[in-house]
């Protein structure tokens, strides 16, 4: 199953290429460039997982987004440096009106952007009944901080309020209004 770079893509695995490089996930194209209908869930995503990991289908979805950022920057003209300078723009701004936490929004921006900060997540599994207090209230102030600042940053561009934000897993809000 496994093809060499230097092999030709049959139409099923370039089609599954092209809808990665367009943005769908694993899954997603899987199901777009083969009949999945009498495969499992697991076995689907077990499937494009591995499809992706094909050398050549790697290789030629890794072309096919690198095409695409160069017609988009080139469309757009916008550019890693473009955004920086707008990073550096917003905090100035931010500082004139005083506005010190959005200022600290885009220089964090600018320092992301440029690769200097990378986030570290953590992630716990198990009952929350077993965490410490002290750190579920820290971890909830952390939240509410981000969030905050988020939303100052968004205020200073005019962007209005922030998106809400779907829980881990994809599962939509049940109630019909999203704040």
């Amino acid at each position: 199953m496994a093809k060499r770079a230097t092999e030709a893509l049959t139409a099923k695995q370039e089609e599954f290429c092209l809808q990665v490089a367009r943005g769908a996930n694993l899954t997603e194209a899987y199901r777009a460039a083969f009949d999945t209908s009498r495969m499992l869930e697991t076995t689907i995503n077990k499937a494009a997982s591995d499809l992706a990991k094909v050398p050549a289908l790697a290789a030629r979805i890794s072309l096919l987004q690198s095409r695409a950022t160069r017609v988009a920057v080139d469309i757009t003209g916008y550019t890693l440096a473009v955004a920086i300078n707008e990073a550096d723009e917003l905090r100035d701004e931010a500082l004139k009106a005083g506005n010190h936490g959005a200022a600290v929004s885009a220089a964090t921006l600018k320092g992301k952007l440029a690769g200097l900060l990378v986030e570290r997540k953590e992630v716990r599994t198990g009952p929350l009944e077993d965490a410490d207090v002290h750190e579920l209230q820290r971890l909830r102030r952390e939240l509410a901080d981000s969030k905050a600042s988020e939303q100052e940053a968004l205020d200073l561009v005019g962007a209005g309020p922030a998106p809400a934000v779907l829980p881990q897993g994809g599962n939509r809000p049940t109630s019909s209004t999203v704040h």
